[in-house]
């Protein structure tokens, strides 16, 4: 039997080790991660890649006053929630996968991510609380949400 990294000479893998070095997880990681790795990375990073632009456009016509006060904000805010949703899901799956929480952590891109997604649960939690949306404290948090479109870097990048 081999013995996996971080396992003890003699002792069988733990699940947790044979989890940790299961094909399946590099292989997410790497259709995540690195377009070159397979047809489907390459699909995937041209969804992604669109799923960015709309979520930029859907923040740019959000900033437009007619929007901003007519019925077409709360359609505009349901795209954003879904593009929020895929960047999340993506954002833990590359998180769950990758081979070094370490080296993800310390990732300028993987920062760049977690900012761009991160303002959108502050503002879920402030309106939660019952702060007014128009106040300077989220009309901040709404700027930092244009980090979202840094993460075309990191495609751009892969």
């Amino acid at each position: 039997m081999a013995v996996m990294r971080g396992s003890a000479p003699g002792q069988p893998p733990s699940w947790l080790q044979r989890q940790l070095d299961s094909p399946l997880r590099f292989s997410v990681y790497s259709t995540l991660t690195h377009a070159e790795h397979s047809p489907l990375a390459q699909l995937f990073q041209l969804f992604s890649f669109s799923v960015i632009v709309l979520s930029t456009i859907t923040f740019c016509l959000e900033t437009i006053p007619s929007i901003e006060q007519g019925p077409a904000l709360k359609q505009l805010e349901v795209v954003d929630f879904v593009c929020l949703g895929f960047f999340t899901l993506e954002f833990l799956a590359r998180l769950l996968c990758c081979p070094s929480l370490w080296d993800f952590a310390r990732s300028a891109l993987n920062i760049i991510d977690f900012v761009a997604i991160f303002p959108f649960y502050v503002q879920l939690i402030v309106a939660a609380m019952g702060v007014d949306a128009d106040s300077d404290n989220t009309r901040i948090i709404r700027l930092i949400r244009l980090l979202r479109a840094l993460r075309l870097l990191r495609l751009s990048s892969q």
